[in-house]
């Protein structure tokens, strides 16, 4: 699909709502556009990752963070956990 049809679905789509809907609508569209500033600025901070989370950055060494983990784990309603 390129843009122009794109485009054109879009406005056939916004056509079709209700008159009454589209102040939702519009809230709608900006809290997506604002998301997708937010996911711009991560992906863009982050170049290296895959975008999805991020990049992991820790002085530690695998042994002290995984020791770190078991030892951060609560229990789970306070049953006993094994690992």
């Amino acid at each position: 699909m390129n843009s122009t049809s794109t485009y054109d679905e879009i406005i056939k789509i916004i056509n079709e709502i209700p008159k009454e809907l589209l102040p939702k609508l519009a809230s709608v569209i900006n809290s997506f556009k604002k998301s997708l500033s937010q996911d711009n600025k991560i992906i863009t901070s982050n170049s290296d990752g895959s975008g999805l989370c991020g990049i992991w950055e820790d002085e530690r060494n695998a042994d002290e963070i995984i020791n770190d983990i078991y030892t951060s784990r609560t229990g789970y309603g306070k049953r006993e956990v094994s690992l």
